[in-house]
């Protein structure tokens, strides 16, 4: 049952009415986006978190809007197509509008303070590009309640590198001095710190002696599994989680692609060497990061890395263009195996998986029986 203000109500008990149906997008990142059917910009606040425009765009349409009781998904199916400059084939390949939040509404297009009647509200769910126009799925509130919410046994991690469950941090804040860091032990990770002013970008220190760190920073020994002494802390050397790069050389295009999607790097990354030893290539399943170029802002991920090269390979070509250079983020990858978590990341306490679970062939093992 929906509650409607006198005026609505007075309103739709007329011959004619003059509504109009307005559309609020509200993306992950908090970027908010305002569609209407109305053939004018409308500017109102339907929900009561703030006044924003609402736009009039041609190519705005949706399907029939309906609700049904009980917890079956309402208009799981619902789609709606809009034409707009704001929303770019980049931010949809991005990823941006995923699980976007969307209300929909109707208005009294004469009197917009007149209050709104509230309609289905839910999240973008599957997204086809068709030319000029986008068709987004949408999926109310009520198919939340349709998702798997426990987990399965696996003998890979099933946490995200950097996630709440993971726990390691990618981004390594900067030394500063006459700080209490704490040390690596079989429970905690340690804390890890990059040089001052971008120095040794390919490096990071991890301490392993509790302390404070001195007034002025050390001299860093950026050998690899080095030590470098810092007040009353310890720190060893290791490869920096995040390497900052610029474009060097392109790779042609293959396989009938229009883009590229493989290119080498500088600096030289040679001694991003698997860790361990015969493990997993460093940055491979890790992400490139733009900064700047005419991908700024977007992410990929990283289908395989080659150290003696410096040659990087994305799962997928950019949208657009890649330029020699352009600069990049590197992040180190993870293959969710316990020997990469406890080797490459000293954090198999935060591991999410049982790599010493019994797999189907000991469910299968029938026992000897004696001759």
């Amino acid at each position: 049952m929906k509650t409607l203000s006198a005026g609505m109500l007075t309103h739709l008990a007329q011959d004619t009415t003059t509504l109009a149906t307005g559309c609020k997008i509200t993306r992950m990142d908090g970027t908010v986006y305002g569609f209407t059917d109305h053939d004018v910009n409308v500017a109102l606040n339907a929900d009561g978190l703030g006044t924003i425009t609402y736009y009039s765009v041609d190519g705005f349409s949706r399907t029939a809007l309906d609700t049904t009781e009980g917890v079956a998904a309402d208009n799981s199916d619902l789609q709606f197509i809009f034409d707009d400059d704001r929303v770019t084939d980049e931010d949809l390949l991005a990823g941006l509008f995923l699980r976007a939040e969307v209300k929909f509404f109707w208005f009294n297009w004469t009197d917009p303070a007149m209050a709104v009647i509230k309609g289905l509200r839910g999240f973008l769910g599957e997204v086809t590009l068709n030319r000029d126009t986008y068709v987004f799925q949408m999926q109310s509130l009520a198919s939340l309640l349709s998702q798997d919410m426990g987990e399965v046994y696996t003998p890979d991690c099933r946490a995200v590198l950097g996630d709440n469950r993971c726990q390691v941090v990618l981004a390594i804040p900067a030394w500063t001095a006459t700080t209490a860091y704490s040390a690596t032990s079989l429970y905690v990770q340690g804390t890890r710190v990059v040089a001052l002013g971008g120095a040794s970008p390919l490096r990071q220190f991890r301490c392993i002696t509790a302390g404070t760190s001195g007034a002025t920073e050390p001299t860093w020994n950026t050998t690899l599994g080095a030590f470098t002494s810092d007040g009353t802390v310890a720190w060893i050397t290791e490869r920096a989680f995040q390497v900052p790069c610029t474009v060097d050389t392109l790779v042609a295009a293959a396989y009938g692609d229009t883009h590229v999607q493989q290119f080498t790097v500088t600096p030289t990354l040679a001694d991003f060497v698997p860790v361990p030893t015969g493990g997993s290539n460093y940055f491979t399943g890790g992400r490139v990061l733009w900064l700047t170029g005419d991908n700024a802002g977007l992410g990929v991920e990283v289908k395989s890395f080659d150290a003696a090269t410096s040659a990087i390979t994305l799962f997928l070509p950019m949208w657009d263009d890649i330029q020699v250079g352009d600069t990049l983020t590197l992040e180190v990858g993870c293959d969710k195996l316990r020997d990469t978590c406890h080797n490459k990341f000293f954090n198999i306490v935060n591991m999410r998986g049982e790599p010493f679970l019994p797999g189907l062939e000991e469910f299968l093992r029938f026992p000897d029986v004696p001759g």
